[in-house]
């Protein structure tokens, strides 16, 4: 029994050459003097994969959600009040991103800021219209 706990932990933390590659390759290229966004969001999400290949899930901390990439969040509020969760799924994650000022991904030096979009609004006219009514004159 010992030897089969043993012969999957050893399984499990196998990991992809390619996965690997991938993240030092992004580790490199984080580093440089023009790190952008884009950078340090894949940085972020080749990390975040490289845990769960080696450690499995988590679960969300508002739902308790199973979720793949754990990523530790800050969501600052409209009233001034900072909240900080291990992880969320992606449906909590959205929620608290419309629901807030800003919302910050950060491991290390790696940092992914984002702001709520503002709501699509059709040009609609919402005024009534005036009917004049056209009176045949006999």
């Amino acid at each position: 029994m010992a030897a089969k706990v043993h012969e999957m932990s050893q399984h499990r933390r196998q990991i992809p050459a390619k996965l690997f590659q991938e993240y030092l390759e992004n580790v490199a290229q984080a580093h440089e003097p023009q790190a952008s966004e884009i950078r340090h969001s894949e940085l972020l999400r080749s990390y975040a994969e490289l845990q769960f290949r080696l450690n499995g899930n988590a679960r969300c901390a508002i739902c308790n959600a199973t979720v793949r990439h754990k990523v530790p969040i800050t969501v600052e509020r409209p009233d001034g009040r900072v909240d900080h969760y291990e992880c969320l799924c992606t449906r909590c994650f959205e929620g608290e991103k419309a629901q807030s000022v800003r919302i910050i991904q950060q491991l290390g030096e790696a940092r992914v800021e984002q702001e709520p979009k503002p709501p699509v609004l059709k040009a609609t006219d919402f005024r009534k219209k005036k009917h004049v009514s056209k009176t045949r004159a006999s």
